[in-house]
């Protein structure tokens, strides 16, 4: 283990964040817990990049020194005694997750471990990966002092992705979609018996043993990485995406529809700030788009994807290029075709048909056509002597047909239309 004198704290975080650790400091003089900054936030602090997530290691009682914090200084807590973990919400409304060191046995892959009580070193040796397992301690005696317990920053400042030991993509099987995650999104390198060992648990397939939902956050977490595409790749290249779903693959097609569909998304999210995209469902459809509906209803059930993604199955997407297609400019055509999408859909459909006249019909239906509303409505209809009914409802549409392609420009013309068609 070696420790590092110089402070690294200071003038590495904003002032609110020091002073949130000063009063940390304060709690753990007044408990006699000694704690550490742990985790990511320590990584991208030696990176110099920014880490909301704040993880503390308590050499104690974890949830006793959360309530400290909390009646000093205010905000609430959530505790998990199973896992001695406790979330700290601050009286500013930060969020830190506390945990008591500790040890942890996993008694078959991929399951939940047994967590005992330990220290610090025991703490750092159970992570997933040496520059994961660096700490800052926060203690009044050594306030900001680096511990390296894994020689961590060595391989964090070579670029090198090193496990802590070599069972650990057996214990935790999601450490291998976490490893290809840190691949890329810092530009790092697999150290040689580390790659070596993912490649044997991928072929021995033990993310099967991991539950659904944990490789399904994992995904999740990647899908907001800044360049998914190439996760997805990596995955591909090394058979991962085959222990996720023995159908399931990554295609040059899929990779350049996730590389332009961000512009995609960037120009509606800036037209329409209020409803933004949800990237998770429009990744997943690009992903899943080449399925047969066996496969497709397998993976959605398996992975419990949300209901916007079980649409999928019905998009009929060779049905609407053909009806976009024969709508020509009529503009009522397009609505009809379109109407019943989501605004993933929409934004999927746009980046995944190449025809530029049909690209435009959609994206004119995005930022035109969806917004046209009648003046008037059905009891309007009603009051103006038409029976109430199916037959109202055909003559409204009928009406909207007239205003999206130029007939019905007014309410005065829409007024105009019904009494003349009594």
């Amino acid at each position: 283990m070696r420790i590092f004198d110089k402070n690294i704290i200071s003038g590495q975080v904003d002032k609110t964040t020091f002073d949130l650790f000063s009063k940390i400091s304060c709690i753990a003089k007044k408990t006699d817990i000694p704690v550490y900054l742990v985790g990511g936030f320590v990584r991208d602090l030696i990176l110099g990049k920014k880490n909301k997530d704040i993880d503390i290691a308590a050499d104690g009682d974890s949830i006793y020194f959360a309530e400290a914090y909390k009646k000093t200084y205010g905000g609430n807590i959530v505790s998990f005694s199973k896992f001695k973990t406790v979330i700290l919400l601050t009286e500013n409304g930060e969020k830190i997750d506390v945990a008591s060191s500790r040890s942890e046995f996993y008694p078959d892959p991929g399951s939940l471990p047994i967590v005992s009580d330990s220290d610090l070193i025991n703490d750092m040796r159970r992570r997933d990966f040496t520059f994961n397992s660096l700490s800052v301690s926060l203690n009044p005696s050594d306030f900001g002092q680096l511990i390296d317990c894994m020689n961590g920053l060595h391989d964090l400042q070579k670029g090198i992705i090193r496990i802590n030991h070599d069972k650990s993509f057996i214990d935790d099987p999601t450490r291998i979609l976490r490893a290809v995650r840190f691949e890329q999104r810092f530009g790092f390198t697999f150290e040689k018996n580390t790659l070596k060992l993912l490649r044997e648990a991928v072929k021995l397939n033990y993310l099967q043993t991991v539950s659904s939902e944990r490789i399904r956050e994992e995904i999740k977490k990647s899908c907001l990485e800044h360049r998914p595409e190439d996760f997805f790749q990596r995955l591909e290249d090394l058979g991962i995406l085959q222990n996720i779903a023995e159908y399931l693959h990554f295609t040059p097609q899929m990779r350049e529809d996730l590389i332009h569909i961000k512009d995609e998304i960037s120009r509606y999210n800036s037209l329409f700030k209020s409803s933004e995209l949800d990237l998770i469902v429009i990744y997943y459809l690009i992903l899943l788009e080449p399925l047969n509906q066996e496969n497709l209803t397998d993976f959605i059930r398996k992975y419990s994807l949300g209901n916007k993604i079980k649409r999928l199955g019905k998009l009929n997407i060779s049905q609407k290029r053909e009806k976009l297609r024969e709508a020509g400019n009529d503009n009522f055509k397009i609505r009809q075709t379109l109407m019943k999408l989501n605004n993933e859909e929409l934004i999927f459909l746009l980046n995944f048909f190449k025809n530029k006249n049909i690209k435009e019909k959609i994206r004119k239906y995005i930022t035109e056509i969806r917004f046209i509303r009648l003046s008037i409505n059905g009891q309007d209809l009603i009051k103006a002597g038409h029976k109430p009914g199916a037959e109202t409802g055909k003559i409204l549409d009928k009406m909207m047909n007239l205003k999206l392609n130029g007939y019905l420009k007014t309410e005065e013309e829409e007024r105009k239309y019904i009494l003349e068609n009594l």
